[in-house]
């Protein structure tokens, strides 16, 4: 599931997913474990092409926290996710992402020139060796057998 979660201090936390089944099984799943404490939790559908026609972003809603994962795949859409982010942001709004290192060339040119653009600078990068932490700490560290690097990225918007 490729997700952005919006979060703002107004107590409210909104997933999105563009697949609408996707939406669906989390709505079912936030009503099937009931509202968190003082938060209600909501999925909507998210086109990055028209970020403007989600209900979660049309009625000029700004959030206060962005957290995305696994979003960082297609390079032809970092325009798209870019634009998205900006309509969703603030000055102040933390952009918190997580993905898998695929293409290094291609994703520098997300975080080196669309999202600067659009007014977002880098605050922190971690990068993450499963199978170097699987030798490390063994069962502890990953068990997925799987040679991955996995990134974690902090943005600010200006």
């Amino acid at each position: 599931m490729r997700t952005l979660i919006h979060l703002s201090f107004k107590n409210k936390v909104v997933a999105s997913d563009f697949v609408e089944e996707i939406v669906d099984l989390a709505n079912v799943n936030f009503q099937a474990n009931g509202e968190m404490q003082d938060c209600s939790a909501v999925c909507e559908l998210l086109d990055w092409c028209e970020p403007e026609k989600s209900s979660a972003l049309n009625d000029g809603q700004k959030y206060d926290y962005i957290v995305g994962s696994d979003i960082i795949s297609v390079h032809s859409l970092y325009d798209d996710l870019a634009n998205t982010l900006a309509v969703a942001s603030t000055k102040g709004t933390i952009v918190l992402l997580c993905y898998k290192k695929r293409y290094p060339g291609e994703e520098a040119l997300l975080f080196d020139s669309h999202l600067p653009k659009m007014g977002f600078e880098m605050v922190a990068e971690v990068e993450d060796d499963v199978m170097e932490r699987h030798r490390k700490f063994g069962k502890y560290g990953h068990d997925s057998g799987e040679q991955s690097v996995l990134k974690f990225i902090a943005l600010r918007c200006l």
